[in-house]
């Protein structure tokens, strides 16, 4: 697995402002410190990781967040007739 591909996955566990405040320590230089402990382990397991690199992982992430939030959803709801098996 390539960084990038690893920073696409990793966005995906995060929530989008936790992300963004990442984002902005790593381009700050600082080392993140995140107000939810899993979050920082995650975090630092994930900057261990790919420390070889760390300086190309902001712009990488930043990618991988706009794609996230581009992302297609889909949300069925359901406006039909009441039945038994869809309650209203």
């Amino acid at each position: 697995m390539t960084a990038a591909e690893a920073c696409l996955e990793f966005v995906e566990e995060l929530p989008v402002s936790l992300t963004q405040c990442l984002i902005q320590q790593l381009r700050c230089g600082l080392d993140p410190a995140l107000p939810n402990p899993r979050y920082q382990g995650r975090v630092d397991e994930f900057l261990r990781q790919w420390a070889p690199v760390r300086h190309e992982l902001p712009p990488m992430l930043e990618v991988a967040l706009a794609a996230k939030l581009v992302a297609p959803t889909t949300e069925l709801v359901w406006t039909g007739p009441a039945t038994a098996a869809v309650p209203r």
